[in-house]
């Protein structure tokens, strides 16, 4: 029974990327072994039309999945989330020793049993390399919540074209996370993605933006529903611009592919001006819209704003209408990236006293989240510095209402009480 629910799960739910032609048209699940009625089954829907078939393979699926072909359908690599096979069903070039945790550790012999624990999506500009976003069950027997989303990378130019795996269980974000149900959409621009985590036992949504040179974010966006774990999936529209999260609640929002806004009930109609205010909750308070008569000229064939038109009074498309990739009139955090570097950076001060200086001379210029604060105060030995930087940060920090988080990093309640009373006075 369980069989044939998955499958029709993964064939209403299973979401669309908007990949390249044939790269997400091989779907494959199930046992590897044991006859035609307990074997591996391919969906493949490269001629254009869903062929099914059975398929004896050493390589098993539970729940968790993720293959990518390349653009002409040929099959390049899976993962059930405990390695990755390559496509001669064996383990890719360093391959093994995915998502490291006990609740792994118990799965090795046919895969996570996660729906959706698996996302693979192409390296934007780089056509030869992956990302593989992955996640397991950290607090086994418990909560099964996620502690830990990671991402690898493969390069299709290694091991004669079968692949190898180059950067492995990379943290991208630490926190208590609803396993499974990553999902991802194109930007606007064509070239980037999104890619959706949701918080656990929370209506939070972590949203991270794929680049060419970065991954980005994450964005704190606080309108979905209050979810723990269940078995539910998530799925993007084929043009971007709706999402759903089934089970046990149903959302389903609009999302602006080009900007890092999901609504359910705002609509920002074209040619318009909008006043708003962003609220310390994060949210955006729309005060005001008024109709803007935009140049000809600042429009394209398309439809889109383009940045060639000449100057004009009060309004310039350069200026006031950003290409995608500008994104200097959002606040939001630091990128994964650098933040490792700038921890990388504090962790190799000796003393507390220059470590509090050299942080507090890098916060001035930065927007973090709570999480990345927590690993900031863990770095530092005293209390009192702990507290100072505490205190610094917090007005640098997107996500304030889950500040508190911040209390378990001290020694003192004493210390606790200070930053408490801080915050309360800071309103």
């Amino acid at each position: 029974m369980s069989k044939f629910r998955i499958i029709i799960l993964l064939f209403v739910l299973t979401p669309s990327l908007l990949l390249s032609q044939n790269q997400d048209k091989l779907w494959m699940m199930g046992y590897g072994c044991c006859g035609p009625n307990f074997s591996g089954i391919n969906m493949d829907f490269r001629s254009g039309s869903l062929v099914v078939s059975s398929v004896v393979r050493y390589f098993n699926f539970a729940e968790t999945n993720g293959q990518m072909c390349d653009s002409a359908g040929n099959f390049l690599f899976s993962s059930n989330g405990i390695y990755v096979s390559n496509a001669l069903d064996d383990t890719m070039l360093n391959g093994s020793g995915l998502n490291p945790s006990d609740y792994t550790a118990a799965h090795t012999l046919y895969g996570l049993h996660i729906p959706q624990a698996n996302l693979v999506i192409p390296m934007p500009g780089d056509p030869t390399k992956y990302y593989l976003f992955h996640e397991t069950s950290d607090d086994y027997n418990n909560t099964f919540a996620t502690f830990y989303l990671y991402y690898s990378i493969v390069d299709m130019t290694l091991d004669g074209g079968l692949g190898g795996v180059i950067q492995k269980n990379t943290i991208l974000l630490h926190d208590s996370l609803v396993d499974g149900e990553l999902t991802a959409c194109k930007h606007a621009n064509g070239r980037d993605w999104w890619m959706l985590a949701h918080k656990f036992e929370s209506d939070t949504f972590y949203k991270f933006l794929v680049t060419p040179s970065s991954i980005l974010g994450p964005w704190i966006d606080e309108t979905g529903s209050w979810r723990t774990n269940y078995f539910g999936q998530t799925v993007f529209s084929q043009d971007g611009s709706k999402f759903v999260y089934y089970e046990p609640n149903n959302d389903l929002k609009n999302f602006y592919s080009s900007r890092e806004v999901f609504s359910g009930n705002i609509e920002i109609p074209f040619n318009t001006i909008v006043t708003a205010t962003l609220e310390r909750n994060g949210f955006i308070r729309i005060l005001n819209t008024e109709p803007l008569n935009i140049p000809s000229a600042c429009i394209n064939n398309n439809g889109n704003y383009n940045n060639n038109c000449q100057s004009i009074p009060l309004y310039n498309c350069e200026s006031h209408y950003s290409p995608f990739d500008n994104y200097s009139s959002v606040i939001r955090p630091i990128s994964t990236n650098e933040f490792e570097n700038i921890m990388n950076t504090l962790n190799n001060i000796s003393f507390d006293s220059s470590r509090l200086n050299v942080a507090k001379q890098i916060l001035s210029s930065k927007y973090v989240t709570t999480d990345q604060v927590i690993r900031i105060l863990q770095l530092f030995t005293f209390d009192s510095s702990r507290l100072d930087i505490a205190k610094f940060a917090y007005n640098r920090t997107v996500d304030k209402s889950h500040y508190f988080q911040t209390y378990n990093s001290f020694t003192f309640d004493s210390s606790v009480n200070e930053l408490s009373n801080y915050i309360g006075q800071m309103g």
